[in-house]
């Protein structure tokens, strides 16, 4: 069960990346349909990669049945198709599908900060994802953040450079950094009137990146010039590729456990959450295996996990007493004692 649950926490990430290159390939096929690229029955005319995309596209969006339509029954598809495809817009960060809107609450805190009005839009935004924090944690960090599948992998590169027998690096840090870091972008959001920490935020970062890189990819095709569909490598990918490379050789999840100002709002939001890990402290051997598989580097061991938890889960299958589970919280309790951090 506990390799089944790792092998989907990988999964739904990377679908959540694979969702976002569709999403950005069928803003490109919008853009096509509008332009009239595709002239009458036929797809697309050219041998280059772009063409044979959209045309991939195109047939996989309106079927066989294109071949039994006329000219213009074929466009009014293709122009409906392409008007549904609209309605799934933006990522992780900010997202509409199919009506309904879903916002990172770091967004939407930004937003609010930024224009000093609350919009009803925002809150709506952003409900879904509080509500999820507020009974699971800080679970987006390990689920659902496309950023966090990059960290994990770098924790295989890293398990290359250091065999098992040798200790890995863990850097001690100061976990209340990244809370004092959100309370300063707020406030210089509120300052400057422009919302700040989604610039330097991985997975807002992350999805931006695969949009601009396949919008630079079919831009020659449009401008009929090769270096401009060139791919860039632009400051945000290179600031993306120092965190791997931290997180590799110098500390693993330094960005999570000491900077990263959307995970000390998932964690406050999620401090007194109803589903956490817990330690039966009875049955515990201590015997520190937990301690050595945690990511985050907290100590289930010997203290309750608190909001630092991100419920990957990864300490309960090395717990050999089983002492380790997940479990509902009683709020009541929780809220007495002031939750632990």
């Amino acid at each position: 069960m506990s390799r089944r649950i790792q092998w989907a926490r990988f999964g739904i990430r990377f679908l959540i990346i694979l969702s976002a290159i569709v999403v950005a390939i069928l803003a490109q096929y919008r853009i096509a349909v509008a332009r009239g690229e595709f002239q009458g029955s036929g797809s697309l005319t050219g041998s280059s990669a772009a063409h044979a995309i959209l045309n991939t596209v195109d047939a996989a969006l309106i079927g066989e049945a294109s071949e039994e339509m006329d000219e213009s029954e074929l466009l009014q598809r293709r122009e409906f198709v392409a008007g549904a495809a609209s309605k799934i817009r933006g990522n992780t960060w900010s997202l509409d599908f199919l009506g309904t809107s879903l916002t990172d609450p770091l967004a939407g805190l930004e937003a609010i900060a930024a224009s000093k009005n609350i919009v009803p839009a925002i809150l709506i935004g952003i409900a879904i994802p509080i509500c999820i924090a507020l009974i699971f944690g800080r679970v987006f960090c390990s689920w659902i953040c496309p950023a966090g599948l990059l960290f994990e992998l770098g924790d295989w590169v890293r398990e290359k450079f250091h065999p098992k027998s040798e200790k890995q690096p863990r850097l001690r840090v100061w976990r209340g950094s990244k809370y004092a870091l959100l309370g300063f972008g707020l406030l210089m959001s509120a300052i400057v009137g422009i919302p700040l920490l989604g610039a330097i935020y991985p997975p807002a970062l992350m999805m931006r990146e695969i949009h601009f890189s396949i919008g630079s990819f079919f831009r020659g095709f449009w401008q009929d010039d090769f270096l401009a569909g060139a791919l860039v490598i632009s400051g945000s990918t290179l600031f993306l590729l120092g965190l791997v490379l931290v997180e590799i050789f110098v500390a693993p999840r330094f960005w999570c456990r000491a900077v990263c100002p959307g995970g000390a709002l998932q964690s406050l939001l999620g401090k007194f959450r109803l589903v956490r890990v817990k330690n039966d402290f009875s049955a515990c051997t201590k015997c520190a295996a937990c301690v050595k598989a945690c990511p985050m580097q907290l100590d289930p061991m010997s203290k309750d996990l608190g909001m630092e938890c991100d419920s990957c889960m990864l300490c309960l299958p090395v717990c050999e007493a089983q002492s380790l589970s997940l479990s509902f919280s009683d709020f009541s309790k929780e809220a007495k004692k002031g939750g632990s951090s």
